[in-house]
């Protein structure tokens, strides 16, 4: 038990340090083979400034800001007010400093934020109350 402890305070002081800790990293560190393995696990992560999110990892509450600002700025900067999703997850996954990330697993962070489906072919992040 008290190794697990001992691995989520690093966990958790990597994502203050570096922002993102990824999901497979913390998978990894945490010696989760299946996702039921690391969901229950990632329960020890939340708490004092970082927050474990399914599909992304360990994020800071700085990074979480961050990333949400770059992706407020470029849903602002489009004149239909929405993204579609290659351009929302470069836009966030540049504000994290990482070369991807799952940006439809982020948006449970923020409930203002969904994603559309016009079609099969088609999806963009936009805000609920638009």
């Amino acid at each position: 038990m008290e190794a697990g402890l001992s691995q989520a305070a690093a966990l958790q002081d990597a994502a203050r340090e570096r922002g993102l800790v990824p999901e497979d990293e913390v998978a990894r560190t945490l010696q989760a083979y299946t996702r039921t393995e690391l969901l229950a696990a990632s329960r020890s992560l939340d708490g004092e400034g970082v927050a474990y999110v399914p599909g992304v990892g360990l994020l800071s509450d700085e990074a979480a800001s961050r990333a949400r600002a770059a992706l407020d700025l470029a849903l602002d900067s489009t004149p239909e007010q929405r993204l579609d999703l290659q351009a929302a997850e470069s836009a966030v996954a540049g504000a994290l400093g990482v070369e991807k990330v799952d940006v439809e697993s982020l948006l449970g962070v923020w409930p203002d934020l969904a994603i559309q489906r016009p079609s099969l072919f088609e999806a963009y992040v936009a805000r609920t109350g638009d």
